[in-house]
């Protein structure tokens, strides 16, 4: 899945030499620091990835007069405590991933699946969450959609609304039930047609001997 797609054919403002120098600083700091330091080390790796990223925290104030394009990330959180034996990943995914690259593609956003049991081995995604590289840091999260919208404040909110209102479609477990629901009446509807007609053939087997 390629999480760098653009949707807008903007491109995102590169890393300037003070936020680089500040992300070597951090990560020398992380790497003398005691591995006892849990908490510590993780909210460096965090701000980290943020600077990576080319994220800022959210402004307090929000000017809707510039055409600036802005980047909005929100994490959509995955029922899964709710409904945990619903596959929400999958219905996410769809086939090959392109569900969820349609998603983007009609909202304009980038969008992630991220967060424990966002990977397919658990036994994987365990020895990584605990390796303290800070590409799976995000598995300390509860399992969650990143989406991401780079685009003026208002477009940007639009954008957001959109992609929320869809990924909702997906995160309803009553579709499975009612595609269950659906699936058991049409396997009852089968089996009394097929009833049915045997039963008018034994009539007509017993009409024919008689």
């Amino acid at each position: 899945m390629n999480n760098s797609q653009q949707h807008d054919g903007r491109k995102e403002p590169q890393i300037d030499e003070a936020t680089l120098k500040m992300i070597e600083e951090l990560q020398v700091e992380f790497s003398v620091m005691p591995d006892e330091c849990n908490h510590t080390k993780q909210w460096l790796t965090e701000e980290i990835i943020k600077l990576q990223r080319g994220e800022r925290d959210r402004p307090k104030y929000i000017d809707v007069l510039t055409q600036k394009p802005t980047k909005f990330l929100e994490k959509i959180t995955i029922p899964i405590q709710e409904s945990p034996k619903v596959n929400f990943v999958g219905k996410l995914l769809g086939p090959k991933g392109m569900t969820l690259k349609k998603l983007q593609d009609n909202t304009g956003c980038r969008m992630a699946i991220l967060g424990r049991g966002s990977m397919r081995d658990k036994s994987k995604e365990e020895e990584f969450r605990l390796s303290g590289d800070s590409k799976y840091v995000h598995l300390n999260d509860s399992l969650h959609v990143s989406v991401e919208a780079f685009a003026p404040a208002a477009e940007a909110y639009q954008r957001l609304s959109h992609a929320m209102n869809e990924i909702k479609k997906y995160l309803s477990p009553l579709d499975d039930a009612i595609d269950a629901a659906a699936a058991a009446a049409s396997t009852a509807a089968a089996a009394a047609a097929t009833a049915s007609t045997n039963s008018a053939a034994f009539k007509e087997m017993n009409r024919q001997m008689l």
